[in-house]
């Protein structure tokens, strides 16, 4: 008895809600559509342009490909960075008396 005396109290508002709501869907489907085309031209186009051409030892990007690609910075100057710098704290513990 509630339920309708509110729906009528409130049908045109519920109408426009409902309405609107039809077309959120409808644009969220057009627009999930649309990206998954999108989508799936680049990775055609990604693909044509770099076709897979697999090395001798099975794997498809040298390390340097993937820095350059990447525009990190290559993992080996971090390593040689990071494990020299170590290396030079250590070498100086060893040089430095101990009291």
């Amino acid at each position: 008895m509630i339920d309708a005396h509110t729906f009528i109290t409130y049908e045109k508002q519920i109408r426009n809600l409902h309405i609107q709501e039809a077309r959120l869907v409808r644009r969220r489907e057009k627009e999930t559509a649309e990206l998954r085309a999108l989508r799936e031209e680049r990775i055609q186009k990604q693909q044509s342009q770099n076709p897979a051409k697999p090395a001798k030892d099975g794997f498809v990007f040298s390390t340097v490909q993937i820095d350059r690609d990447s525009g990190l910075p290559a993992l080996s100057e971090n390593f040689n960075r990071e494990h020299s710098s170590t290396a030079l704290a250590a070498d100086t513990r060893l040089l430095t008396p101990s009291s």
